[in-house]
């Protein structure tokens, strides 16, 4: 069912998604398109470090790949990757505002190196995802840290420094071999100027936004159970003939027909500043000299789980993250977010430890920096009962569609990812649409118990978890 190009659309939520859908309906020709958040995105530029910005976009840095998908989702982040580089162009040849320079790029394709100590053939997805590589003719973008003809290769391409930036060919963990590979395909984006950036095309293109306290979402206007528009915390009531929200990990708390197929959890954010005079540092762990770095990936949902970490960014701060248990914070049986909106500036105890005792270890340059951690946070995602991103209108309400289920591998897509709102308001069916549909929990069994656990076990609130020490290396 396609609507009018001037049809009154309503979107709740100004950060990745909802920006991309914004940014993509302008550029489809609808002209009535308003997006309301609580965020006073105007003031503080999306900035998540030293602003109260919160959501999972206006983090430091993400990861951008096209690894470790199935064919579907690999197109479409391959045709995303050509769009980051078209907004790198855009980026540098355009008039920003306040708070963006220009300078360097959005998207930094600057390699990924994985350790583990599991074997490679032993993890189905490596293994599903090597093959790929082979099928895609880019067998050649892959080095193995323990070969010494890989290791040729990388210095004679320009990759020596990264090629094992940690120095731990032939060494061991617990008595297990270390394996690594670099996947030079692979590169991040600066996340929080991106989305600045996607907000700034928006309103390029004519898209109005309302932030702060008069855009917050209050409840929405219904006439018996079709959705009229939302009436925000000011008492104001804005009509419209769509309303969309794409409100990241709050989605779900927003529209509760949403949560038994998404919920928010919380992963861990920690960063470390480090101060102009370490020139050593700054050097040795900039884009040009070091990767993107994984080290051992487990599922979320258990402790002990690895961490990762990114080169410095160009104002200082080396982030790094732990791959470790998901905690939800239930209310009234939805999983809603806890954030530094709501004085919570930590991260679990365990999460911490795991990437301390892994600084310590592997980053001795680092620990013996002493300098504190400047902050410590949970970011929020919306994680979806299958991982896969849910675009489509809610079951029973043509007027109400929802861009949610992020899954923590969102934001890559931020370029693109409105196109497959715009499809639908259009009345396309693509691959995309069809694959983004809504979903039933009971398609999904085994995932659905799983969300039933988390409500049961993984509760933030219930659970003495929090108390990491920002001072731990400074002692």
């Amino acid at each position: 069912m396609s609507i009018d190009k001037d049809s009154s659309i309503l979107i709740v939520g100004a950060a990745a998604f909802g920006n991309s859908t914004a940014l993509h309906l302008a550029r489809r020709g609808f002209t009535n398109i308003t997006v309301f958040d609580r965020q006073p995105y105007d003031v503080n530029h999306f900035d998540s470090v030293h602003g109260s910005a919160d959501a999972a976009s206006t983090d430091l840095n993400k990861i951008v790949r096209f690894t470790h998908y199935d064919d579907l989702h690999r197109s479409f982040a391959l045709k995303t990757i050509k769009e980051w580089e078209n907004w790198n162009e855009l980026y540098s040849n355009s008039d920003l505002p306040e708070g963006l320079d220009g300078k360097g790029k959005l998207y930094n394709k600057v390699g990924y190196l994985r350790y583990h100590t599991t074997p490679w053939e032993e993890q189905p997805a490596e293994v599903e995802n090597f093959e790929n590589f082979e099928k895609l003719g880019l067998s050649w973008t892959q080095f193995d840290i323990n070969n010494e003809h890989d290791k040729f290769r990388a210095e004679i391409s320009g990759f020596g420094k990264k090629f094992d930036a940690l120095k731990l060919a032939g060494k061991k963990e617990n008595g297990k071999p270390i394996i690594g590979n670099l996947d030079i395909t692979t590169g991040f984006a600066y996340a929080s100027k991106a989305t600045y950036f996607a907000y700034h095309l928006a309103k390029t293109a004519g898209v109005k936004y309302i932030l702060g306290k008069k855009g917050e979402f209050e409840k929405f206007i219904k006439d018996g159970e079709d959705v009229k528009g939302i009436v925000t915390a000011d008492g104001e009531e804005h009509k419209a003939d769509i309303v969309i929200v794409a409100a990241g990990a709050w989605t779900s708390s927003l529209v509760p027909e949403l949560s038994p197929i998404q919920q928010a959890d919380s992963g861990n954010i920690l960063l470390i500043k480090i101060p102009p005079e370490r020139k050593d540092l700054l050097k040795k762990y900039s884009i040009e000299n070091f990767p993107v770095v994984a080290w051992k990936q487990y599922d979320h949902r258990f402790e002990g789980g690895g961490v990762f970490f990114f080169p410095i960014t160009d104002n200082g701060y080396l982030k790094f993250g732990a791959r470790h248990t998901r905690w939800i914070n239930n209310v009234n049986g939805v999983s809603v977010p806890i954030t530094e909106s709501s004085n919570v500036l930590d991260v679990p105890k365990d999460a911490f430890k795991t990437v301390t005792d892994f600084i310590s270890t592997y980053l001795p340059d680092i620990a013996g920096a002493k300098l504190p951690f400047e902050k410590l946070r949970l970011c929020w995602y919306g994680e979806s009962i299958n991982e896969d991103f849910i675009i489509d209108r809610v079951p029973g309400n043509n007027n109400l569609l929802v861009v949610a289920g992020d899954s923590g591998h969102g934001f890559k897509f931020i370029p693109t990812i409105g196109e497959v709102t715009a499809d639908i308001l259009e009345g396309r069916e693509t691959e995309l649409t069809k694959r983004f549909k809504w979903r039933s929990a009971k398609d999904f069994p085994e995932e659905a118990e799983l969300f039933k656990k988390d409500f049961e076990n993984l509760d933030l609130t219930k659970n003495d978890i929090l108390g990491a020490d920002p001072n731990y290396f400074t002692k």
